[in-house]
């Protein structure tokens, strides 16, 4: 889990930049953080009213009857200037501001006109706004967010026109190839001809390609010193390659034209006939050349309805048999999705699976449907299905997971199947980098809430880096402890070092315990004035490292990873360990672990009930315990270090991530 960059997740998403531009998601190193905002315009476009984004699983509105406008069949070959004519027209300025101020920018373009509204198509990440990206003095405590639509963008006020644009759908995969969404707008004087999504380009490795987008925002009319919305920008270039995913299924372009921040959501279309290819999504930072794009089948794909993003939960099972439990997301911008299927097999089983030759997929084979329960009020399609497990290990855990779909003509479209590795035992899989997407965005904010060590013997220290997420706790071969059994004069002695916040009500705190625990087998001396249990000698080594939720000395609960040297035996475990009025409330918690590894902790509170889970690779969500305590509603969280050795030790901990918001708690690790 950890990296050279000190990062859970080397693959960095970069959503919408603070700073005026919805940057490209970035495949980079280390994070890339936002700038500052742009300044608002001199003058700026009058508003016509603000419309909050709603939420991406809300189902679409129904449609009225009439068909949707879409320009005719193109020629083989176009005049150029046409071409870009027809691009530039259809291509519009996506804007977001929270509170009134500028705070993203991207593209946007239109796939279909229909009874004075008009549909556009641009990237998950340029609709769907981060807030915990954004800095709190910008959101406040009651952050609203107003996203808009700029037709003829940079084109002055007799043609520009400025619009309120809502969220119809978005994709919340994280895979780059299903970063899509839709927006609907309305009010538009002299709509422009859409771009045909049934009638796009077929790929191919050395076409050339015209692109539209509005690179950095905002940013660009510095060069002019212009307060305006910016103009068009048009860019070229070719398709370097088609990259397929594991299963030989197109999944990426890659082009070999500049992509920036801001050019995210962007139509490329073929130079030749002015047909879509694909839109723009992505870059590597270290080459500006290097970018990729959404193929414009995936595109047409989604809008005429898929299922996204899905969260899968393992339920106590028998022997060679998974218990799964299957929440999808419906993304259905027009509502054609009329009912939903799901398929499960082992990977071992399934062979020579591939996608049709015109990019559809045939059902899964070695199984059988199980119809699931569309809630249209949540956007989701519930299941339940019994997976076979081919052999216990990890290998044997993975499984193949299909969804299908039936449209409004009653054919059942098949999506693309997903591998699924299960844990050994009960536990929650998130989708791979959703876990690691939310601490990252709030990352940052989650640091700057945790105060100075608390170190009463003055002897220990911390380093904390920011920009890589990491903090370091450095404790001497010397008993630092929390444990209530160790106390001077009857009290606790509570000197183990600590880093804390202050949080109110619910919360989730988050932190990845990385490196080495290595205790040696020499217990520490116990200091004259000291008292143990059962006399003055430690049995054992220990050290210790996690979440600690702290009330005063008396009053406190930890989760540790830990490791243990008794009778020359190493272990490795999972420690939960509660105290009230003094004394240990339970028999501390003990997890083994089969060997040492990188472990994410975390720590839940909802109400008066504690919840402890645990992750060792970032995706599969483990619950460990529940347990039912009054604390104070405004109480301290943050991390802590203990050690029981004469060998020093270097606690180092990732990714601290501290939520307090109940539905945001609910949605990552679920509802109670």
């Amino acid at each position: 889990m950890s990296s050279d960059d000190g990062g859970i997740n080397p693959m960095v998403w970069v959503g919408s930049a603070v700073g005026g531009v919805a940057l490209l998601a970035v495949i980079a190193a280390v994070a890339l953080r936002p700038g500052s905002p742009e300044p608002q315009p001199a003058t700026p476009v009058p508003p016509q009213r603000e419309v909050a984004v709603v939420p991406a699983l809300t189902p679409a509105p129904a449609q009225p009857p009439s068909p949707p406008v879409v320009p005719p069949a193109l020629a083989t070959a176009r005049n150029s200037a046409e071409v870009v004519r027809e691009l530039s027209e259809a291509t519009v300025y996506i804007t977001q501001r929270v509170n009134g101020q500028l705070v993203s920018t991207g593209t946007a373009f239109v796939v279909e006109s229909r009874g004075g509204k008009q549909l556009l198509a641009t990237n998950k990440h340029v609709a769907v706004l981060d807030l915990d990206e954004v800095p709190s003095s910008i959101t406040g405590d009651d952050p609203k967010i107003t996203t808009e639509a700029v037709f003829h963008s940079g084109q002055g006020n007799q043609r520009e026109q400025v619009v309120p644009a809502t969220l119809v759908a978005a994709d919340m995969s994280q895979e780059m190839s299903n970063d899509i969404a839709f927006l609907s707008v309305e009010g538009v004087k002299n709509p422009p001809k859409p771009i045909n999504l049934d009638q796009i380009a077929k790929p191919m490795a050395g076409m050339k390609y015209i692109g539209a987008g509005f690179p950095l925002g905002g940013s660009i009319n510095r060069v002019t010193e212009s307060s305006k919305n910016p103009s068009v920008t048009i860019t070229r270039g070719g398709l370097a390659a088609l990259r397929d995913d594991d299963l030989g299924h197109l999944s990426i372009l890659q082009v070999d034209g500049s992509l920036q921040g801001g050019n995210s959501g962007g139509p490329l279309v073929d130079e030749e006939s002015g047909k879509l290819i694909g839109m723009a999504v992505a870059k590597i930072s270290a080459a500006d050349t290097i970018g990729f794009a959404i193929p414009a089948a995936e595109i047409r794909r989604t809008l005429k309805g898929t299922i996204g993003a899905f969260n899968i939960t393992r339920n106590a099972s028998g022997p060679g048999i998974a218990d799964v439990l299957i929440e999808a997301q419906i993304v259905d911008p027009k509502s054609q999705i009329k009912s939903v299927v799901v398929h499960v097999a082992p990977v071992s089983t399934v062979k020579n699976f591939a996608a049709n030759s015109d990019g559809s997929w045939p059902p899964l084979p070695n199984s059988q449907p199980v119809d699931m329960t569309i809630q249209a009020e949540k956007g989701v399609a519930t299941g339940r299905v019994q997976a076979t497990i081919a052999t216990n290990n990890e290998e044997g855990r993975k499984i193949y997971v299909q969804t299908a779909h039936r449209d409004t003509t009653g054919n059942l479209v098949y999506g693309r199947p997903r591998v699924v590795p299960l844990p050994e035992g009960a536990g929650r899989v998130r989708p791979e980098g959703a876990l690691a997407k939310v601490m990252e965005g709030l990352r940052a904010k989650s640091m700057a809430k945790l105060g100075e060590l608390i170190d009463p013997d003055q002897d220990c220290h911390m380093n904390k880096d920011v920009r890589r997420g990491q903090i370091k706790i450095s404790v001497p071969g010397k008993l630092h402890t929390l444990s209530p059994s160790v106390t001077k004069q009857k009290q606790p002695i509570n000197n183990a070092p600590r880093t804390m916040a202050t949080v109110k009500g619910d919360f989730a705190a988050v932190v990845a315990v990385v490196g080495e625990l290595n205790p040696n087998a020499t217990p520490v001396a116990v200091p004259n004035g000291f008292s143990l249990p059962k006399g003055r000698k430690l049995e054992f080594t220990f050290q210790g490292a996690g979440l600690l939720l702290y009330e005063d000395p008396n009053n406190h609960v930890r989760i540790e990873r830990a490791a243990r040297v008794d009778a020359g035996k190493l272990t490795h475990h999972l420690l939960i360990e509660v105290v009230k009025n003094g004394k240990q409330a339970i028999d501390p918690l003990y997890l083994n672990l089969p060997f040492e590894k990188d472990m994410l902790l975390i720590m839940i509170r909802r109400d008066n009930r504690l919840r402890f889970m645990f992750s060792p690779d970032g995706r599969t969500i483990i619950a460990f315990e529940e347990l039912v305590f009054d604390f104070p509603e405004e109480i301290q969280v943050g991390l802590t270090a203990s050690n029981a050795s004469t060998r020093t030790m270097e606690a180092v901990f990732e990714g601290f991530t501290l939520m307090d918001d109940s539905s945001k708690i609910d949605e990552e690790f679920g509802a109670e």
